[in-house]
Order: C-alpha cells, then structure tokens, then sequence
C-alpha cells in the first residue's frame, strides 16, 4: 500500500471516528498514529464540525421543537374569549409553513441519518473484509459531500 493511500485512509478513519463525538482530535492522532496537526488540517478542510453538528442535529429535535411551537400557537388561540379563538392571517400563515417543514422533515431522510446508516454499514463490513468497507467508505464519504453541495 503508498504512504498516499494510507494517509487518506487514516483521514477516512480519522472523519468516522470524530463524527461518532466519542474522541477528540488529540485521542484520533494517537490512535491513527499522526501529528494532532494533520488532525486540525484535516478537520478543518473537510469541515469536520460542520458536519458533526448536522449529524447532532436530529429529525426527532428538530420535529420536536416544530411540534411545540405549533402546540404553542395553538394554545394562545385557545386563550382568547369564546368567538375570538380563531388565527390571525399570520398565525394561519405560520401553522402553515411549520406543518409544511414538519411533513417534508418526516417524510425525508436527513444528512444525519444517511452517515449514520453509512458508518454501520462500513463497520459491520469492516469486521469480515477490511478491503471492502474501505472501498464502500470511499463511495459513502462521495455520496454524502455530493448531499453537503
């Protein structure tokens, strides 16, 4: 194997493990055996952070939030004296647009869940043949910055 295609599979290995959130740069050099500087360089070409946080950012957070805004406009509706529990042009404007994002949010799979499904995959392969869950990772990581465009 060059040094070429083991330091990009080091970067590819270093990019999983620092999406799982479970080690920081310094822990990923170690492990990888490189310079904590190739880790930063790394991270911050690739924009690693960008990444982790839409992996942290769930459908579930996201919906969950919608939901109690939604829940909260309608309680205000709810408030008012009986024949004045009606939306406004704007609060019907709003409860539209927020079920309009809820259901196209529910209906799609998200950026998180795609690397999420991804990095299973190339693990459970990763345990009977190395060589395939790399070339798979190869495709994967392709895949997933052609969705970040």
């Amino acid at each position: 194997m060059s040094e070429r295609t083991k330091s990009e599979t080091r970067k590819k290995l270093a990019l999983e493990m620092f999406l799982t959130g479970k080690y920081q740069q310094k822990e990923i050099a170690v492990m990888l055996g490189v310079s904590q500087q190739s880790i930063v360089r790394w991270a911050k070409v690739g924009k690693w952070d960008t990444l982790r946080a839409n992996i942290s950012t769930t459908k579930e957070s996201i919906l969950s939030s919608w939901y109690a805004q939604l829940a909260e406009l309608k309680s205000k509706i709810e408030e008012r004296k009986q024949g004045e529990r009606i939306a406004t042009s704007k609060e019907s404007d709003t409860m539209i647009k927020i079920a309009a994002a809820i259901r196209k949010l529910e209906t799609e799979t998200g950026i998180a869940e795609t690397v999420s499904v991804c990095t299973k995959l190339c693990e459970f392969v990763r345990a009977y043949d190395v060589e395939k869950a790399r070339e798979i990772s190869d495709h994967f990581n392709a895949y997933i910055e052609s969705l970040l465009k």
